[in-house]
């Protein structure tokens, strides 16, 4: 796992000190600098950071109150705090940092702190994972949605579209009907059609209409065909 850090510190020699123990980790990709709080909320802002070292002490804003507008950020970093004084310490832990250094820096608690990091990003990768497992991450109204697999009734298609139906919601989506397959795996979901895949566990009946065969929801009034061809797949897979 490789890391991406920024470092807050007006002093340029404690900044570069701090900088040239960090490129002795391995866990290091990338390190970009700022000298004061602007520069820093410039790159907070646009970019995807893992740690911001940010320095307590600073001409202006500080780095408790860097700390205090990166929280209301949807996606922020792991602080940790450094500075030449011990008494804020309790202060810095107040904001959930992951660790507090002191100047001059100790090396090994600074590989410390790094370390500490890479655990709780792993902690973190293994939970997005799981939920992405769980959850369809869909785009609506400019905002990322997640959508349980199993509140889903069906998906389908229409035309160049395609949309993912809920009890209470209807959602268009980029992914195909393929990559919806693919990402139901493990789930009761079944291709009824060229146009239409099902959440067997969220049908209410299925019958047959004037020769053709269709499905029935639980939660809404609507139904799906089943064509001829997925017609005895459907009904081995319902005896299962």
């Amino acid at each position: 796992m490789k890391l991406n850090i920024l470092v807050v510190e007006d002093e340029a020699p404690a900044r570069e000190e701090l900088v040239y123990l960090l490129k002795k980790s391995k866990y290091i990709e990338k390190i970009q600098e700022a000298s004061n709080a602007k520069e820093a909320l410039n790159v907070l802002r646009d970019q995807k950071l893992d740690i911001a070292f940010l320095d307590i002490q600073m001409p202006g804003i500080t780095g408790i109150e860097i700390a205090e507008m990166v929280n209301a950020f949807p996606i922020k970093p792991f602080i940790v705090f450094i500075t030449a004084y011990s008494e804020y310490a309790v202060k810095a832990f107040d904001f959930e940092a992951v660790d507090y250094l002191l100047k001059p820096f100790d090396e090994k608690k600074l590989h410390r702190a790094i370390k500490r990091v890479v655990i709780k990003k792993s902690e973190v990768v293994k939970i997005q994972n799981k939920m992405k497992l769980n959850n369809l991450v869909i785009k609506k109204s400019g905002r990322l949605i997640l959508v349980p697999v199993e509140k889903i009734l069906y998906a389908k298609a229409e035309g160049d579209y395609i949309y993912i139906i809920t009890p209470d919601n209807s959602f268009l989506t980029n992914y195909s009907l393929k990559k919806l397959e693919k990402k139901t795996e493990g789930f009761n979901f079944f291709r009824t059609h060229r146009s239409y895949l099902v959440n067997l566990d969220r049908i209410k009946e299925i019958r047959s209409q004037k020769g053709r065969i269709e499905i029935l929801f639980k939660e809404i009034n609507g139904k799906v065909p089943v064509s001829r061809r997925k017609t005895k797949k459907l009904k081995v897979r319902i005896k299962q």
